[in-house]
């Protein structure tokens, strides 16, 4: 039986897409190491200048993942205080924000139209469908449409809504 629709004229993709991502997380582990390697060194008084970079660096790695989505950022940011101590708090914070800020930004500036490409490329079907349903409406319909009970049986927003409701049972002061 002949194959049809994209099977039919990609069957290369999926074993394409699967090599990639291999060659991206080898190369990702050599930059790592090779990061390592260059971070070997002691606290000393004669090389404050190369330990300041390194904690200026790390803030910076640290707010420009920040802006990933699904990345543990707070638990990065927890951990360069746990390694640095209180005098690095606000570093962090003010990371944080920065990173956070940088999230909003690309957010703002990326069509919604790139983020329903985006969602197609990776086959994220529902996803791309909501975005999809989304992109005519204005913003106040937007909102209006995520709150509203259409979107219902969309995973996240149940367990959002799910997470409302026993916020709402506790009766935590809000």
């Amino acid at each position: 039986m002949p194959l049809s629709g994209s099977a039919a004229r990609l069957p290369w993709k999926t074993p394409l897409r699967i090599v990639l991502l291999v060659l991206l997380i080898v190369a990702a582990n050599f930059v790592a190491a090779w990061l390592a390697s260059l971070l070997k060194f002691e606290v000393r008084p004669s090389n404050e200048d190369l330990v300041h970079r390194a904690i200026m660096t790390a803030a910076i790695v640290y707010a420009v993942v920040m802006a990933i989505p699904f990345v543990p950022g707070v638990e990065i940011g927890l951990s360069l205080v746990g390694m640095l101590g209180p005098p690095i708090v606000f570093l962090v914070y003010v990371s944080t924000v920065a990173g956070l800020s940088l999230s909003f930004v690309i957010g703002r500036i990326i069509s919604l139209r790139r983020l329903i490409n985006l969602f197609e490329t990776f086959q994220l079907k529902r996803a791309s469908g909501l975005v999809g349903v989304l992109e005519p409406m204005s913003s106040e319909e937007r909102l209006a449409f995520l709150v509203s009970e259409k979107v219902e049986s969309s995973v996240a927003l149940q367990n959002c809504q799910n997470d409302i409701e026993i916020f709402n049972r506790l009766k935590l002061p809000r």
